[in-house]
């Protein structure tokens, strides 16, 4: 299947129905998160892993269990439309969460907590 572009969503499958998701920087198209699926009969799927990119020009985070908040975030919010919280670090003043939230998500829902 071909790497997810910022226009494939009016000509690809929709992720359910993709065999991985693919989470990449829009303004370079850099790969950042892959989350390979396996599908399950009741046309749900699962995943037992996911990879992060550790190349530090594209993706600076070493923390694999804040990469995991990040995924998680990312999926229950954008994909599934759940109401949650950016998981930003707790010390991290409200200001420099908001900048983060919208460096990770982009303008489309960076303004919601």
């Amino acid at each position: 299947m071909e790497a997810a572009t910022p226009t494939s969503w009016k000509t690809q499958p929709l992720p359910a129905q993709r065999e991985r998701v693919e989470y990449a920087r829009q303004f370079s198209a850099a790969e950042l998160i892959q989350l390979p699926l396996t599908p399950a009969a009741d046309g749900e799927a699962t995943s037992a892993a996911f990879w992060v990119s550790r190349d530090p020009a594209e993706y600076p985070s070493t923390d694999a269990a804040a990469d995991q908040q990040t995924l998680t975030f990312l999926i229950d919010r954008l994909l599934l439309g759940r109401p949650v919280t950016f998981p930003a670090p707790a010390a991290m003043p409200s200001e420099q969460a908001a900048v983060l939230r919208h460096h990770v998500v982009g303008h489309g829902r960076s303004n919601q907590p």
